[in-house]
């Protein structure tokens, strides 16, 4: 743990290139010189070598990131990265994908208390196809790992990724994950994810946000890109 030199009592010089956390529990990370912030106790300390901050949630919500524009994983995995700053632990638990993404790299790259695990296949699910069954029994095996987190309170994060979109191509049922929001732990934060999540699921969400597609590049013919699609 290192000092800072102080200017004043209204602000602080940081000169240092490492993450700066405050009691407030803030990290920045500093690309220029100097940056100047009100005054706080601030120390330098890495945050991923203490294990974050530590804050337990002590009120857990549900949310659902739905609709048929981009964002709706990445907003979860935001969530999970913030979390894991504060010391929280996240499992995101992904339906329906089995090919590799960044975020898997990202993950087992960092030292936070974050897991990936993908119940999908490589392929794409269609409906009626001869595979629907193989992609059935790759969504219960996501499901029945769910319901372990929760009966175990596995995490205080806990991110069903593209669950919703698992509903709406009939791999798993609507009652599947209200069983799973009624058993979540008090303090446990659980994200929905997927396109189609029906209205009937709404009661059971505390924030609901729909992300809408007005444009997207693809249109214009400008394929999937890694590190932005994937």
């Amino acid at each position: 743990m290192y000092n800072l030199l102080t200017r004043s009592r209204e602000e602080f010089v940081y000169l240092l290139k490492k993450p700066l956390v405050s009691g407030a529990g803030q990290v920045f990370f500093l690309q220029g010189p100097a940056v100047f912030y009100p005054a706080v106790s601030y120390t330098v300390e890495s945050c991923f070598d203490h294990g974050g901050f530590n804050v337990p949630l002590s009120q857990g919500l549900v949310q659902l990131y739905t609709g048929n524009g981009k964002g709706k994983t990445t907003a979860a995995m935001g969530l999970a990265f913030r979390g894991a700053g504060a010391g929280l632990s996240a499992v995101i638990v992904q339906f329906m994908k089995g090919q590799h993404y960044s975020e898997l790299d990202s993950v087992h790259n960092s030292r936070l208390p974050i897991k990936i695990e993908q119940y999908g296949s490589p392929e794409f699910c269609r409906p009626e196809a001869d595979d629907i069954d193989m992609h059935r029994d790759l969504a219960a095996k996501g499901l029945a790992r769910a319901q372990e987190i929760v009966n175990s309170n596995g995490c205080d994060i806990l991110v069903l990724d593209e669950i919703c979109t698992a509903l709406l191509f009939t791999l798993i049922t609507l009652d599947d994950i209200i069983s799973l929001i009624k058993n979540k732990p008090a303090s446990m934060e659980l994200v929905l994810t997927g396109r189609g999540a029906p209205e009937d699921l709404y009661p059971f969400c505390d924030l609901i946000t729909e992300m809408k597609e007005i444009k997207h590049y693809y249109t214009q013919g400008i394929q999937a890109r890694v590190g932005i699609e994937y």
